[in-house]
């Protein structure tokens, strides 16, 4: 599965935001398998590195936002996080669901959905551990790494040049500057949030050869104006909600 070649077929992508998270606990295989289920094109989760060195997949650096524990996950065994309740406090009646290891979602998803890996912390070695992942699965067309954060993206692009780079940023950020912290970073798309979005920034975008990928977009008709804008990805928590919106 390649994303241009999806790209070139529909359109305009839908991506499950922490996979259908709308309709079940974030980041989970659960949510994950929804989104594919609902047919999403792909989906966006976050990865951080524990204490023994493996990708998990979880959006906070503390682990007490979205499941029963506390604590950094950095500073966790693989162990310790398995022990956790990823249901959360946001779904207290919901039964108990594992934080999944990127490994799991990879070896469970491959070939079925596009896999967009946000890297939330600089961790040393990150970079190695998530891509020998990619390697390991035969997943490197079907992957972009995104991140806010520069230094991760100098650091995957240096230790493995083909895969597609994310730069994420929020509305207010100033773009000159930002742009120049990633001097020497191939970039394939911008990943603003959506109200940045409009037919300035887009022409600006495909000036300099960049995709747009764009989130958390869960109303239907604001789906269409990105759509009709020329957006490349919607990232969502209702996959089947937007996919049903870009099918009129």
């Amino acid at each position: 599965m390649d994303i241009d070649t999806l790209l070139a077929e529909h359109g305009t992508l839908v991506f499950g935001h922490r996979g259908a998270s709308g309709y079940a606990p974030e980041n989970t295989m659960e949510s994950f398998g929804l989104a594919l289920e609902q047919g999403a094109h792909g989906i966006e989760f976050d990865v951080h590195l524990t204490a023994d060195g493996v990708p998990v997949v979880i959006h906070d650096f503390d682990v007490h936002t979205t499941t029963d524990g506390q604590g950094m996950v950095v500073d966790l065994t693989l162990e310790q996080i398995k022990s956790l309740n990823a249901a959360g406090p946001k779904w207290p009646k919901h039964a108990p669901i594992q934080v999944p290891t990127l490994d799991e979602v990879l070896s469970t998803l491959a070939g079925k959905l596009i896999f967009n890996i946000e890297v939330k912390a600089d961790t040393e070695n990150i970079e190695h551990r998530v891509a020998e992942l990619v390697d390991k699965y035969g997943v490197g067309d079907a992957v972009v790494v995104s991140s806010f954060n520069p230094v991760v993206l100098h650091r995957f692009a240096a230790a493995y040049p083909k895969i597609r780079i994310g730069y994420l940023y929020m509305d207010g950020e100033p773009y000159t500057q930002l742009a120049q912290m990633m001097t020497g970073v191939p970039i394939y798309a911008r990943h603003p949030y959506h109200a940045m979005i409009d037919t300035p920034y887009m022409n600006a975008a495909r000036q300099h050869g960049y995709k747009v990928n764009t989130w958390t977009v869960n109303d239907p008709e604001r789906a269409r104006q990105l759509r009709d804008l020329g957006v490349d990805v919607v990232m969502t928590d209702f996959p089947d909600r937007i996919l049903h919106a870009l099918s009129d």
